[in-house]
């Protein structure tokens, strides 16, 4: 079976809030895959912890 054709039995077994054809329309054909770089994810933890650390310190000053 083809990868488009397993799509099809997949998409055609759910029961999606919005049809399938209006997800395209909008958004394209998402394909598996899209790994994030770590150095994203720990860029992103970093950013995280500083607002944290940010706002507490904020508040406990204030």
């Amino acid at each position: 079976m083809s990868q488009s054709g397993a799509n099809e039995v997949i998409s055609t077994g759910r029961s999606d809030l919005v049809d399938q054809a209006v997800i395209l329309q909008f958004v394209g054909k998402v394909e598996p895959g899209g790994e994030v770089k770590l150095a994203t994810v720990l860029g992103t933890v970093a950013f995280s912890l500083l607002v944290v650390f940010g706002t507490t310190a904020w508040w406990m000053l204030h």
